[in-house]
């Protein structure tokens, strides 16, 4: 049986896992070999922010109805840009070392998984042979078993 890597992940963290098979029919055991947790999709965005929006206040007297923080205003947008390419360097990586592994299953929310897998060099997006599109990072181990199972059921048509 091939050998497997389960890749979990959201904006803020990375899962993955190698699918051990102690012999074919069995339920594979997940061994954790790396967890990942990006800066820039985790905390606060006033944490991540140096600058306050007191800085930017006019005088007191002034309108205050027309004042701007002097914030950006794309800065989620440009955080999650940021976190999806630390991801894709992380999953990368990993695909490239773990040569042993030939296959990869991987799991992220539909609003990020795209995003990734267009990102990844060809050599490592053409080991994933899945691509569930669901946030599973923090699914059980025993529920991850299951699906896992379920996957190879409906791959090999039983």
């Amino acid at each position: 049986m091939k050998q497997r890597l389960l890749i979990l992940t959201d904006l803020g963290h990375l899962k993955v896992y190698r699918l051990l098979y102690s012999a074919p029919g069995l339920k594979p055991k997940l061994e954790l070999i790396k967890t990942f947790s990006t800066a820039e999709a985790s905390g606060r965005l006033a944490d991540k922010l140096t600058d306050s929006p007191e800085t930017y206040r006019g005088d007191a007297g002034r309108n205050q109805s027309v004042r701007s923080s002097g914030e950006r205003h794309n800065i989620e947008l440009e955080l999650e840009k940021r976190a999806v390419k630390e991801l894709v360097r992380q999953i990368a990586g990993i695909l490239l070392d773990e040569t042993e592994a030939l296959e990869c299953i991987f799991a992220a929310s539909k609003e990020i998984s795209p995003q990734i897998l267009q990102q990844l060099p060809p050599n490592a997006r053409s080991r994933v042979v899945a691509n569930w599109p669901d946030d599973l990072t923090n699914l059980p181990n025993g529920k991850l078993v299951e699906r896992v199972e379920e996957w190879e059921r409906q791959a090999i048509g039983a």
